[in-house]
């Protein structure tokens, strides 16, 4: 039996954690098909406050508050 890849597109999904920069410890996490400011802002105010947030520099991250 061969196996082939699959020719469908597929879909873009994203993994978006707080971490704490401190602890290191996850703060709380979402996945979604997208990365927006309403997003990435509704995961920031869900999750308990940390002194410091670790970020990858996304541009949608600088925005928030």
């Amino acid at each position: 039996m061969k196996c082939s890849p699959s020719l469908a597109r597929k879909n873009a999904a994203y993994i978006m954690t707080l971490v704490d920069r401190h602890t290191s410890c996850i703060l709380a996490w979402q996945v979604g098909f997208e990365r927006t400011e309403v997003l990435l802002q509704a995961l920031v105010d869900e999750a308990p406050q940390a002194r410091f947030y670790s970020s990858d520099l996304f541009a949608t991250c600088r925005t928030l508050v």
